[in-house]
């Protein structure tokens, strides 16, 4: 943590398209919303601490800071994320779009 570096051993999940959603009102492709996400990894407790977070700035994703609420994760092709939250949360997000 010294060197504003992500530890070696960081939590990952997995997600595949069947986790992602359609919100009603938001992009057309099936997303998954950064609030929920966090949340349900248990990387926070609730949405509101989610809210407050990515509202004070606490959140990133790859190094860029999220100032989003309606962030999204999109369905892209196979990717991975890191994401922060705060100084010393960590989660590792790998996107399968094959849903294998």
């Amino acid at each position: 943590f010294s060197k504003r570096e992500a530890p070696k051993e960081i939590p990952e999940v997995t997600l595949t398209k069947s986790d992602l959603v359609r919100i009603r009102g938001g992009p057309q492709q099936p997303v998954l919303p950064l609030v929920r996400l966090i949340v349900e990894q248990g990387v926070v407790s609730s949405r509101a601490e989610a809210d407050r977070l990515i509202n004070q700035g606490a959140v990133e994703i790859n190094g860029e800071r999220i100032n989003n609420r309606r962030y999204y994760v999109k369905d892209y092709e196979d990717a991975e994320f890191t994401v922060k939250v705060g100084k010393h949360r960590f989660l590792r997000i790998r996107y399968k779009s094959s849903g294998s």
